[in-house]
């Protein structure tokens, strides 16, 4: 994965360079976040909307089964 921290799951709070990669990942695929590195609400939305699009639990924490799918589909 082209995280730095491939064992660690984002949450809301959180925030780094993989909270960017997340943001523009997820805005790549059509879901509207912006790149700010902070694990913010619309973030979390965004994901939880995104799980439930693929039949991921929508618990809005990208752990590896969220982020597998996600750099999947931005290939």
């Amino acid at each position: 994965y082209p995280y730095e921290n491939k064992g660690t799951n984002l949450v809301k709070g959180m925030r780094g360079p993989d909270v960017v990669k997340l943001q523009r990942t997820i805005s790549e695929i059509g879901y509207s976040v912006e790149p700010t590195g902070v694990y913010d609400e619309l973030t979390f939305y965004q994901v939880v909307k995104f799980q439930n699009d693929f039949g991921l639990k929508a618990d809005g924490i990208v752990g590896t089964r969220t982020r597998g799918l996600l750099y999947q589909m931005s290939d």
